[in-house]
């Protein structure tokens, strides 16, 4: 037959989906251990820049930041989305709030956006086919518009089109400063195969 500790003890693990105690802990040693699981940790997010926007997820459901900008968070897994005009958005990112964190109490998360350099590419003939490629030789996806955000770094390009020389492996270096002014134009002119 159940005790009321014991029924109490297993809707208390049925709350936190953990064991809370064991059968020779009192309802109180019970209640200090639920309790326990459930300490609030103030999350801080130390930002670069410092306007970028977070917003925390639990599941798809986002988490209201306090006024001061910190969270209020329980042990348990989140993710984030970081953003920035101007700076590549960091998605979905892994927010796990564990047990050193509830015995600290804070946690702390850097996020550092990268900024992006818009780049535009004007094309002879129009319709070329461009590939734009990552210092990896990964396929880096335009944006709808046809241009490029592109952090500061070294890429290639191919570009080929029917009745002209096609041009592989082309350099492309985006310096710090094309990050910092934002935009860079790039024309790519192919010559006629003569065919």
């Amino acid at each position: 037959m159940y005790s009321f500790k014991d029924e109490l003890r297993e809707a208390l693990e049925n709350c936190v989906g953990k064991v809370i105690g064991d059968s020779s802990d009192t309802i109180a040693e019970m209640l200090h251990a639920f309790n326990a699981t459930y300490k609030n940790v103030i999350v801080t997010f130390s930002k670069t820049p410092a306007g970028a926007t977070i917003v925390v997820k639990d599941g798809t459901t986002p988490v209201l930041a306090e006024q001061d900008g910190t969270y209020i968070l329980h042990e348990k897994a989140y993710t984030y989305d970081a953003t920035a005009t101007g700076y590549i958005s960091k998605l979905a990112q892994a927010l796990v709030v564990n047990q050193v964190d509830v015995t600290a109490g804070t946690k702390t998360v850097t996020v550092e956006l990268e900024k992006y350099c818009l780049v535009t590419f004007t094309k002879t003939p129009e319709g070329l086919t461009l590939v734009v490629k990552n210092s990896e030789g990964d396929t880096v996806t335009p944006e709808a518009d046809g241009t490029y955000k592109l952090i500061a770094g070294t890429y290639a390009y191919d570009a080929s089109a029917d009745g002209y020389t096609a041009v592989t492996d082309q350099e492309l270096v985006i310096s710090s400063g094309d990050a910092t002014g934002g935009t860079k134009t790039v024309a790519i002119t192919l010559e006629s195969s003569g065919t």
